[in-house]
Protein backbone atom coordinates (compact mmCIF):
# COMPACT_ATOMS: atom_id res chain seq x y z
CA UNK A 1 0.00 0.00 0.00
CA UNK A 2 1.30 3.40 -0.85
CA UNK A 3 2.41 5.72 2.14
CA UNK A 4 -0.18 8.68 0.94
CA UNK A 5 -2.77 6.08 2.03
CA UNK A 6 -1.67 4.87 5.44
CA UNK A 7 -3.70 7.24 7.53
CA UNK A 8 -7.17 8.21 6.21
CA UNK A 9 -8.96 10.34 8.41
CA UNK A 10 -12.37 9.59 9.53
CA UNK A 11 -14.28 6.44 11.47
CA UNK A 12 -14.62 4.80 8.98
CA UNK A 13 -13.81 4.36 5.14
CA UNK A 14 -15.40 2.66 2.42
CA UNK A 15 -13.02 0.52 -0.70
CA UNK A 16 -14.85 0.23 -3.60
CA UNK A 17 -13.57 -1.94 -6.38
CA UNK A 18 -11.59 -5.15 -5.46
CA UNK A 19 -9.94 -4.32 -2.54
CA UNK A 20 -8.66 -7.68 -1.97
CA UNK A 21 -5.00 -7.05 -0.99
CA UNK A 22 -3.90 -8.21 2.88
CA UNK A 23 -1.55 -4.75 2.70
CA UNK A 24 -4.70 -3.11 3.54
CA UNK A 25 -5.73 -5.06 6.54
CA UNK A 26 -3.06 -7.24 7.77
CA UNK A 27 -2.39 -5.11 10.91
CA UNK A 28 -5.93 -5.71 12.33
CA UNK A 29 -5.80 -9.63 12.10
CA UNK A 30 -7.16 -10.47 15.00
CA UNK A 31 -9.65 -8.16 15.08
CA UNK A 32 -10.64 -9.70 11.55
CA UNK A 33 -10.37 -13.29 12.48
CA UNK A 34 -12.71 -11.52 16.32
CA UNK A 35 -14.89 -9.89 13.90
CA UNK A 36 -15.59 -12.99 11.18
CA UNK A 37 -17.00 -16.02 13.97
CA UNK A 38 -19.14 -18.20 12.96
CA UNK A 39 -22.99 -18.77 14.30
CA UNK A 40 -22.97 -21.22 17.16
CA UNK A 41 -25.39 -23.61 15.01
CA UNK A 42 -22.92 -23.66 11.97
CA UNK A 43 -20.28 -24.44 14.53
CA UNK A 44 -22.25 -27.23 15.32
CA UNK A 45 -23.17 -28.70 11.86
CA UNK A 46 -19.12 -28.06 10.69
CA UNK A 47 -17.48 -30.11 13.60
CA UNK A 48 -20.76 -32.99 13.04
CA UNK A 49 -19.58 -33.31 9.41
CA UNK A 50 -15.86 -33.03 10.19
CA UNK A 51 -16.22 -35.68 13.03
CA UNK A 52 -18.29 -37.96 10.91
CA UNK A 53 -16.03 -38.23 7.92
CA UNK A 54 -12.97 -38.48 10.14
CA UNK A 55 -14.21 -41.80 11.64
CA UNK A 56 -11.87 -43.69 13.21
CA UNK A 57 -9.07 -41.94 12.63
CA UNK A 58 -7.31 -39.75 15.10
CA UNK A 59 -4.76 -36.69 14.99
CA UNK A 60 -6.24 -36.02 11.61
CA UNK A 61 -5.16 -33.07 9.48
CA UNK A 62 -7.82 -31.72 7.36
CA UNK A 63 -7.53 -29.63 4.29
CA UNK A 64 -9.54 -27.55 3.34
CA UNK A 65 -10.10 -27.56 -0.93
CA UNK A 66 -12.16 -24.88 -2.94
CA UNK A 67 -12.81 -25.66 -6.35
CA UNK A 68 -13.76 -22.35 -8.32
CA UNK A 69 -15.36 -22.61 -11.56
CA UNK A 70 -19.03 -21.36 -12.64
CA UNK A 71 -18.87 -18.68 -14.79
CA UNK A 72 -14.90 -18.70 -14.10
CA UNK A 73 -15.03 -21.29 -16.91
CA UNK A 74 -15.38 -18.62 -19.28
CA UNK A 75 -14.53 -15.45 -18.05
CA UNK A 76 -11.14 -16.22 -17.39
CA UNK A 77 -10.11 -17.29 -20.73
CA UNK A 78 -12.25 -14.86 -22.59
CA UNK A 79 -12.11 -11.97 -20.97
CA UNK A 80 -9.13 -12.24 -18.60
CA UNK A 81 -6.46 -14.31 -20.81
CA UNK A 82 -6.09 -16.36 -18.15
CA UNK A 83 -7.18 -19.97 -16.65
CA UNK A 84 -8.37 -21.74 -13.68
CA UNK A 85 -7.42 -24.34 -11.72
CA UNK A 86 -6.77 -27.67 -13.52
CA UNK A 87 -6.76 -31.64 -12.76
CA UNK A 88 -2.64 -31.37 -12.48
CA UNK A 89 -2.46 -28.44 -10.14
CA UNK A 90 -5.18 -30.17 -7.76
CA UNK A 91 -3.25 -33.58 -7.81
CA UNK A 92 0.10 -31.30 -7.26
CA UNK A 93 -1.30 -29.59 -4.04
CA UNK A 94 -3.08 -32.68 -2.32
CA UNK A 95 0.59 -34.83 -3.04
CA UNK A 96 2.38 -31.55 -0.61
CA UNK A 97 -0.21 -32.20 2.41
CA UNK A 98 -0.19 -35.80 1.85
CA UNK A 99 3.85 -36.17 2.00
CA UNK A 100 3.74 -33.65 4.68
CA UNK A 101 1.32 -34.76 6.83
CA UNK A 102 0.13 -38.34 8.60
CA UNK A 103 -4.03 -38.49 8.11
CA UNK A 104 -4.83 -36.42 5.60
CA UNK A 105 -8.59 -35.66 5.07
CA UNK A 106 -9.15 -33.36 1.79
CA UNK A 107 -12.67 -31.61 2.62
CA UNK A 108 -13.41 -30.27 -1.34
CA UNK A 109 -16.67 -27.44 -2.06
CA UNK A 110 -17.14 -26.63 -5.53
CA UNK A 111 -19.73 -24.02 -7.48
CA UNK A 112 -18.45 -26.89 -10.02
CA UNK A 113 -18.57 -29.90 -7.95
CA UNK A 114 -19.41 -32.59 -11.17
CA UNK A 115 -16.25 -31.78 -12.58
CA UNK A 116 -13.98 -32.24 -9.06
CA UNK A 117 -15.25 -35.61 -8.69
CA UNK A 118 -14.13 -36.26 -12.20
CA UNK A 119 -11.09 -35.02 -11.88
CA UNK A 120 -9.39 -35.39 -8.21
CA UNK A 121 -7.93 -38.47 -7.23
CA UNK A 122 -9.83 -40.01 -4.44
CA UNK A 123 -7.63 -43.09 -4.95
CA UNK A 124 -6.56 -43.11 -1.57
CA UNK A 125 -10.33 -42.62 0.01
CA UNK A 126 -9.13 -39.31 1.60
CA UNK A 127 -11.51 -37.12 -0.10
CA UNK A 128 -14.62 -36.14 1.05
CA UNK A 129 -17.05 -33.54 -0.50
CA UNK A 130 -19.23 -31.24 0.73
CA UNK A 131 -22.53 -32.32 -0.83
CA UNK A 132 -22.20 -35.21 0.81
CA UNK A 133 -24.87 -36.91 1.77
CA UNK A 134 -26.82 -33.07 0.81
CA UNK A 135 -26.14 -30.02 -0.87
CA UNK A 136 -24.18 -27.25 1.00
CA UNK A 137 -24.88 -23.47 0.64
CA UNK A 138 -21.99 -21.02 0.70
CA UNK A 139 -22.27 -20.43 4.53
CA UNK A 140 -21.99 -24.18 5.31
CA UNK A 141 -18.47 -24.54 3.02
CA UNK A 142 -16.78 -21.59 4.02
CA UNK A 143 -17.70 -22.77 7.74
CA UNK A 144 -16.34 -25.82 6.66
CA UNK A 145 -13.32 -24.78 5.01
CA UNK A 146 -12.53 -22.56 7.70
CA UNK A 147 -12.51 -25.02 10.19
CA UNK A 148 -10.09 -27.19 8.77
CA UNK A 149 -6.24 -26.87 9.23
CA UNK A 150 -4.60 -25.96 6.08
CA UNK A 151 -6.02 -24.94 2.75
CA UNK A 152 -6.04 -25.58 -0.86
CA UNK A 153 -7.36 -22.35 -3.02
CA UNK A 154 -7.84 -22.14 -6.72
CA UNK A 155 -8.52 -18.69 -8.09
CA UNK A 156 -11.42 -15.65 -6.40
CA UNK A 157 -11.78 -13.95 -3.42
CA UNK A 158 -14.06 -17.14 -1.74
CA UNK A 159 -11.20 -19.56 -1.63
CA UNK A 160 -8.88 -16.61 -0.21
CA UNK A 161 -11.10 -15.65 3.04
CA UNK A 162 -10.98 -19.38 3.66
CA UNK A 163 -7.43 -19.53 3.77
CA UNK A 164 -7.16 -16.08 5.22
CA UNK A 165 -9.74 -17.21 8.06
CA UNK A 166 -8.47 -21.12 8.53
CA UNK A 167 -4.49 -20.30 8.48
CA UNK A 168 -2.31 -22.64 8.89
CA UNK A 169 -0.34 -23.28 5.47
CA UNK A 170 -2.28 -22.09 2.46
CA UNK A 171 -1.41 -23.03 -1.52
CA UNK A 172 -2.36 -21.44 -4.31
CA UNK A 173 -2.97 -20.91 -8.23
CA UNK A 174 -0.02 -18.46 -9.19
CA UNK A 175 0.68 -16.68 -12.75
CA UNK A 176 -2.70 -17.78 -14.01
CA UNK A 177 -3.03 -15.24 -16.57
CA UNK A 178 -0.73 -14.32 -19.61
CA UNK A 179 1.62 -10.94 -19.09
CA UNK A 180 -0.40 -9.07 -21.28
CA UNK A 181 -3.64 -9.84 -19.45
CA UNK A 182 -5.41 -6.83 -18.64
CA UNK A 183 -6.35 -8.23 -15.31
CA UNK A 184 -2.64 -7.46 -14.24
CA UNK A 185 -3.51 -3.76 -14.48
CA UNK A 186 -6.14 -4.62 -11.09
CA UNK A 187 -4.19 -7.31 -9.70
CA UNK A 188 -1.32 -7.28 -8.11
CA UNK A 189 -0.03 -11.24 -7.22
CA UNK A 190 2.62 -10.13 -4.30
CA UNK A 191 -0.32 -7.44 -2.67
CA UNK A 192 -3.01 -10.35 -3.29
CA UNK A 193 -1.66 -12.90 -1.19
CA UNK A 194 0.00 -13.41 1.66
CA UNK A 195 4.18 -13.72 1.35
CA UNK A 196 3.75 -17.60 3.65
CA UNK A 197 1.59 -18.81 1.03
CA UNK A 198 2.62 -21.02 -1.39
CA UNK A 199 2.23 -20.11 -5.05
CA UNK A 200 1.65 -22.93 -8.16
CA UNK A 201 2.52 -21.55 -11.17
CA UNK A 202 -0.27 -22.18 -13.77
CA UNK A 203 -0.52 -24.30 -16.66
CA UNK A 204 -0.82 -21.37 -19.65
CA UNK A 205 -0.51 -24.11 -22.28
CA UNK A 206 -4.69 -24.03 -23.31
CA UNK A 207 -3.90 -20.26 -23.76
CA UNK A 208 -1.14 -20.30 -26.31
CA UNK A 209 -1.79 -20.69 -30.36
CA UNK A 210 -1.32 -24.20 -30.20
CA UNK A 211 -3.46 -25.21 -27.30
CA UNK A 212 -0.10 -27.43 -25.88
CA UNK A 213 2.67 -25.07 -25.32
CA UNK A 214 4.72 -26.43 -27.62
Amino acid sequence: MEDQYRSIPGDFVMFSGYPCSWTFYHHIREEILHEFTFHDFLKEQTNTFLRRIRGEQKNVTYVGVHVRRGDYIHVMPNVWKGVIADKKYLDTAMAYFRNKYKNVVFVVTSNGMDWSKENIDNSKGDVFFSDDPKQSSPADDIAILAHCNHTIMTVGTFGYWVGYLAGGETIYLTNFTLPESPFLKLFKYEAAFLPEWIGLPADLSPLLPNGNGK
